[in-house]
């Protein structure tokens, strides 16, 4: 304790020092800032990436952009094979103001898939006048291709589930509640089979337990052959405990791939991402329903939507009986043993481990629904109605499984 008492003095000692002797730089009164600053919102893009430019005027006036989406005023170019070419102008009436000492952020979901489609240096200058002087200004938007990493979460998670999204929203005439509700069917249908097999090596490893049991009573301190005897019985009963992680593992990067959908609000710069072959190739981004029925406004937080604020709670609820129900012969069996006078607990380090386990596996099971509770409360509804749909799926799910596995002898 003294030692790192004896660090953090000498640290924070020297930390005080440097700043006394070499005191951060401050800027100069007299450094002269341009009149219009143009900032790209990220240093770097992305192909598929929404391009946003924040155009700041650090003058007292107001400076007219002229009208047009770009404004007049305002040039986007890029070369293309060696031609210089620019964002084309659409047909807008009302002129852009930038008012004094603000920032207008530009934006173009559309135009973001026809114009910023590949790679290299992208150019944005501004031509107006400032105190009646016509002055220049100019930027450079860098956007690169995907890394690898982020083009395997596109090709194999984001696009597949995008894709699946866009297409159930033209089924469901743009309604997102029925979207999310088919999405979720549709995944946990996909993921059935896996998802039956990881239910029910739980299940009958559970029920195996006792077996178990006297495995490591009778092989007690001997670790290699309570080992071999586990993967032996296990064999016998077809038994993978390592089945029920595979869906599991899967289930996470589509829920985060929805969660990603859902926050990019379903813009038009989103269609860079749709299949060629589909026939929602040309879906209309226009007049998507984000609210369903009149009590849940899917885009929002339930701290947002306050109304909508039992949702989390339903989830957390229907999370916990899923819990239950997945223990429920654990639970069983360790009632029993507390009854049993003949019972012998396993001693050394595979009873601690038991024991720790049964200990873990009862707070986890109050323990997971309150931090659903929690996370959902600060995600968008829509994704709270996801994990409702496929936790009421797999409680459904893992009661015909228990009555499967309980059925057999």
């Amino acid at each position: 304790m003294d030692k790192i008492m004896r660090f953090l003095i000498i640290f924070f000692g020297t930390y005080l020092l440097l700043i006394f002797v070499f005191p951060p730089e401050e800027k100069s009164n007299n450094e002269k800032i341009n009149d219009i600053t143009i900032v790209a919102s990220d240093n770097e893009y992305t192909i598929g990436d929404l391009v946003s430019i924040d155009i700041t005027n650090n003058t007292d006036e107001n400076i007219d952009l002229g009208a047009g989406t770009p404004p007049e005023k305002v040039k986007i170019e890029k070369y293309d094979n060696g031609e210089l070419v620019s964002l084309n102008v659409s047909e807008d009436p009302e002129n852009s103001i930038l008012m004094a000492n603000e920032t207008l952020t530009l934006r173009y979901p559309k135009q973001n898939t026809e114009f910023f489609n590949t790679a290299g240096n992208y150019t944005v200058k501004v031509d107006v006048n400032v105190s009646e002087k016509e002055k220049h200004f100019q930027d450079t938007i860098v956007i690169e291709d995907a890394g690898i990493f982020k083009t395997i979460w596109r090709t194999f998670f984001w696009k597949p589930v995008y894709n699946l999204f866009i297409g159930f929203l033209d089924i469901t005439s743009k309604n997102l509640g029925w979207t999310i509700i088919l999405l979720t069917l549709i995944i946990k249908l996909l993921l059935f089979i896996p998802t039956q097999k990881g239910m029910k090596a739980q299940r009958v490893m559970q029920k195996l337990q006792p077996e178990l049991d006297k495995i490591k009573n009778k092989n007690a301190g001997n670790q290699q052959a309570i080992a071999m005897q586990t993967m032996e019985l296990w064999k016998k009963h077809n038994v993978n405990p390592f089945s029920s992680i595979v869906p599991m593992l899967i289930q996470f990067p589509v829920l985060i791939a929805l969660y990603y959908v859902i926050q990019g609000g379903l813009s038009e710069y989103q269609s860079f991402f749709l299949y060629d072959w589909t026939w929602f190739g040309n879906f209309d981004y226009q007049n998507i329903s984000y609210n369903f029925y009149g009590f849940l406004e899917l885009l929002q937080t339930p701290l947002q939507y306050i109304q909508a604020i039992w949702l989390p709670v339903v989830v957390a609820i229907a999370q916990f009986f899923a819990m239950k129900l997945s223990f429920a012969k654990m639970k069983q069996q360790q009632e029993e043993r507390k009854k049993d006078k003949n019972y012998k607990k396993p001693e050394g380090f595979m009873g601690d481990m038991q024991n720790e386990m049964q200990k873990m596996s009862g707070v986890f099971m109050y323990i997971l629904p309150v931090m659903i509770l929690f996370f959902t409360m600060f995600l968008p509804l829509a994704i709270g109605v996801y994990w409702l749909i496929s936790t009421l799926f797999s409680i459904g799910q893992q009661y015909a499984v228990n009555r499967i596995v309980d059925a057999q002898k």
